[in-house]
């Protein structure tokens, strides 16, 4: 029981002071901080038992993004980070894939998703984003967390609990944490952006943890 309360309070300090960090835009100290973040919620998986293999792929995908994306300012950086939190969503869809029962339903489900979807995701960012290749790259990745929400909604709606449900709140925070960053990036700037995308970023990180965990 003590390692497990450990874990907790080291997580809730680490978040409690990138959030402060944000908040404040002390970027310098917040940047130290950062990578912290995802090494506390392995740490606390690891300490509430849990030995899966895809969550940890996905907290050490998401960790490379995030000390890459401290340069965001540098393309390739911002590049190969984007990249590898679209891979970390791509591990988080195969975990939650791994926990229903595959049935027919899910199969036409999927196929609708993968033919509807990405056109009508590339028709909405093509005027937004002005080249063809990054409409393509921003569609794919958001793409991967649909995916990530298809198999949380069949999860809840298969086998409703608590942790299902932690799971799929978790997916719509990260929706919400990558709009945003998009938002910004390609549209316009906003008021305490910084804040708003590591809240909803390290909420959606620690929601799937957490879901994760009620259902293993």
């Amino acid at each position: 029981m003590i390692d497990k309360i450990i874990g907790i309070i080291v997580v809730s300090i680490i978040f409690i002071l990138e959030l402060s960090f944000s908040f404040f835009e002390k970027e310098k100290a917040r940047v130290i901080v950062k990578p912290f973040c995802m090494l506390s919620l392995c740490l606390l998986a690891f300490l509430f038992g849990y030995r899966g293999i895809f969550l940890y792929v996905g907290l050490g995908l998401s960790f490379l993004g995030d000390i890459l994306l401290i340069f965001k300012k540098n393309q390739v950086c911002f590049i190969i980070g984007a990249t590898s939190f679209f891979f970390a969503h791509i591990s988080y869809a195969y975990l939650f894939s791994t926990i229903i029962d595959v049935q027919l339903w899910h199969y036409i489900a999927l196929g609708i998703f993968g033919l509807i979807l990405p056109l009508a995701l590339y028709k909405t960012l093509l005027p937004i984003a002005k080249k063809g290749i990054l409409a393509y790259s921003v569609t794919l990745y958001f793409y991967a967390i649909f995916l990530e929400l298809l198999f949380s909604s069949i999860i809840v709606f298969s086998k409703f609990s608590i942790g299902a449900l932690l799971i799929l709140i978790g997916i719509l925070f990260f929706f919400i944490s990558d709009f945003c960053i998009f938002y910004r990036k390609y549209v316009n700037d906003f008021k305490k952006q910084g804040f708003v995308v590591m809240l909803t970023y390290l909420i959606a990180q620690l929601l799937i943890v957490l879901g994760v965990l009620f259902l293993f």
